[in-house]
């Protein structure tokens, strides 16, 4: 897991407002894909 990401994580993560698991520029994975 990355700082800023989780689950409920704020600004970005599965189910943050306006921000998708996947979705470019925010998400848990969003950092490592760069």
């Amino acid at each position: 897991m990355f700082a800023g990401c989780g689950h409920i994580s704020q600004g970005c993560g599965y189910l943050s407002q306006g921000c998708g698991y996947l979705s470019q520029g925010c998400g848990c994975l969003s950092q490592a894909l760069g």
